[in-house]
């Protein structure tokens, strides 16, 4: 693996503060994906079963905040 090396940016302010901006690591970076071919009768219930036991069983993989999106279709 590479090296991770931060990108910092200094610019001097008037004062005797600091002020420090911080963009931690997210959004999902870790690919938690999964597809589902649920039968027809399983309906919205089936669904959010689905959604529901796959958020929890990908735990602390993905790196917080988590978004999660769901497509249905044919």
């Amino acid at each position: 693996m590479g090296e991770y090396i931060p990108h910092i940016t200094w610019d001097l302010i008037d004062g005797d503060r600091c002020i420090i901006h911080v963009l931690p690591k997210g959004g999902g970076s870790e690919n938690c994906s999964a597809l589902k071919m649920l039968p027809p009768g399983a309906g919205l219930t089936g669904v959010k079963m689905f959604v529901v036991d796959h958020v929890v069983d990908c735990a602390g993989k993905p790196c917080p905040p988590g978004i999660i999106g769901v497509g249905i279709g044919g």
